[in-house]
C-alpha cells in the first residue's frame, strides 16, 4: 500500500485551490497524493472541464493523482463541501491517514460540519481566525466545539508561493457570484457602475475581466444568445437607439417579465461597452477560470467588483478594491452569510472615484498576512513525523 505524507481530497478547483501552492511547494520534499471524488452532474457540466486542467496542472507540479487505489498518509485534508454518506464512507475506505484536517473556506466558518458524518477532524484550517470567529459567533446554527489548539489560521499563499509569477495586469474586473444581484436591474446597475470606474481609469492602464468561475461555458451575467446577436458589426452602431428604446418600453411597461427581456438587451449593450475597455482573463492565460486569488498578487492597481468574497483577498494583499454595487442594495437573501460577511469586510458603492480608504485593510491583521501557508503545513508535518 502506497504511502504519502498528504493525502488532498479534490472536490472541484473552486474549494481546493490552496493544493496548487501545497503540490507546488512540498511536493519537491515530500510525497503528495489527490484523490478527486464524484461530484454531482450539474456541477460537472459546469466546470468539468477546468477541473480536469486543475489536475492535470496538480499533477505536473508534483502531485500523484489516485482515483481508487488504498493509501496511507500521514495528513489528509477534506474541503468544506456538501459531501454525501457514500463520498464519506469512499474516503474512510480508501485513506488510512494518522491526522485529518478539515479545510474552510475564507468565509465558511464550520458551515457542513454535518456533511462530514462524524468522520473524526483533528483540525480546521482557517483562512482568517478573526473572520471564522466572526461567523461563528453571528451567524453558526451548528456551533461544532473546536478547541483552541484545534484551530489552525493558514492565511493564504499566493503571494509568498505564486502559481502564475508572470501574469500581470493594472486592474482586474471580477463578476461577483450570482446571489449578489435580486434581479436583472441589479445586474444591469451593476455593469453601469463598473463603467463609471473605467472612465476613470489611465487608457494605457491594462484591464481584464473575469468572469465569476461558477461556470466555464459562459458568463452568468449576460444572456449570451442576446451578446453575440448584438455585436454583430452591422447591430452594434444602432447601440444607442436600442438603449433608448428598452429604456422608454422599461418605463411605460408594468409587465415584469417583458421588462426583464429589455432589461437584458441593456445589460448585453453595457458589457459590450465594459469588454471595448477591457480584455477577457481568457485572452491572457489558458488557467483563466481558475481562482481569483491565484492571480490577485500580480493585479499592479485595483480589484473592481461587486458584493464577493474577493474584497477580502484585495485587502488581504492591500489592494485598492471596488464594490460596485451600493450598500442600500437588497440582499438576495437576508439570512445567508454573504449579508454578513460585507458587512464585516465593509467595503460598499466605493466606484465614484480612484481613492481607496486604506484604513480598510485593517480589516484583516497582519498576524494574518504574515502566515507562510505552506511553512505551516510543513511544519505540522515534521512535529507529526518526530512523534
Amino acid at each position: 500500500m502506497q504511502h504519502y505524507n498528504f493525502a488532498l481530497v479534490f472536490v472541484g478547483f473552486q474549494r481546493c485551490c490552496l493544493y496548487l501552492s501545497i503540490v507546488k511547494e512540498l511536493s519537491k520534499s515530500y510525497n503528495v497524493a489527490i484523490l478527486p471524488q464524484e461530484i454531482d452532474k450539474k456541477t460537472s457540466s459546469r466546470i468539468n472541464i477546468t477541473n480536469t486542467s486543475f489536475l492535470e496542472l496538480c499533477k505536473d507540479l508534483g502531485a500523484d493523482i489516485i482515483y481508487n487505489e488504498k493509501i496511507t498518509a500521514d495528513i489528509e485534508i477534506l474541503p468544506q463541501t456538501h459531501y454525501s454518506q457514500i463520498t464519506i464512507n469512499k474516503i474512510n475506505a480508501n485513506i488510512a491517514s494518522q491526522k485529518t484536517f478539515w479545510l474552510s473556506g475564507v468565509a465558511m466558518g464550520n458551515a457542513q460540519y454535518k456533511y462530514l458524518f462524524g468522520k473524526k477532524i483533528d483540525k480546521i484550517l482557517v483562512i482568517d481566525r478573526q473572520f471564522y470567529d466572526f461567523r461563528v459567533k453571528n451567524f453558526e446554527n451548528e456551533k461544532p466545539e473546536f478547541k483552541n489548539d484545534e484551530i489552525l489560521e493558514i492565511g493564504i499563499p499566493y503571494k509568498k508561493h505564486p502559481i502564475f509569477p508572470t501574469f500581470g495586469i493594472d486592474y482586474l474586473i471580477a463578476n461577483p457570484t450570482p446571489f449578489s444581484f435580486c434581479n436583472f436591474q441589479d445586474r444591469l446597475v451593476y455593469l453601469e457602475n463598473v463603467l463609471s470606474i473605467l472612465e476613470k481609469i489611465d487608457e494605457s492602464d491594462l484591464v481584464a475581466l473575469k468572469p465569476h468561475n461558477a461556470d466555464e461555458r459562459a458568463d452568468y451575467i449576460v444572456n449570451n444568445k442576446i451578446y453575440i446577436f448584438l455585436t454583430l458589426n452591422f447591430i452594434i452602431p444602432f447601440h444607442l437607439i436600442i438603449d433608448r428604446f428598452c429604456r422608454f418600453f422599461i418605463h411605460i411597461s408594468a409587465l415584469g417579465g417583458v421588462s426583464d427581456f429589455f432589461i437584458q438587451i441593456l445589460i448585453a449593450i453595457k458589457y459590450y461597452q465594459v469588454m471595448k475597455r477591457a480584455k477577457n482573463l481568457k485572452e491572457l492565460t489558458k488557467w483563466h477560470n481558475l481562482n481569483l486569488e491565484l492571480f490577485l498578487p500580480n493585479v499592479k492597481k485595483g480589484l473592481i467588483t461587486g458584493r464577493s468574497n474577493s474584497i477580502w483577498h484585495g485587502l488581504f494583499l492591500k489592494k485598492p478594491t471596488y464594490n460596485c454595487i451600493d450598500a442600500t442594495k437588497p440582499y438576495y437573501s437576508d439570512t445567508k452569510m454573504h449579508k454578513y460577511s460585507m458587512k464585516y469586510l465593509n467595503v460598499h458603492g466605493n466606484y465614484n472615484n480612484l481613492h481607496f480608504d486604506e484604513g480598510l485593510f485593517k480589516r484583516i491583521k497582519e498576524q494574518t498576512r504574515g502566515i507562510d501557508t505552506v511553512s505551516l503545513l510543513k511544519e505540522e508535518l515534521e512535529t507529526l513525523l518526530k512523534n
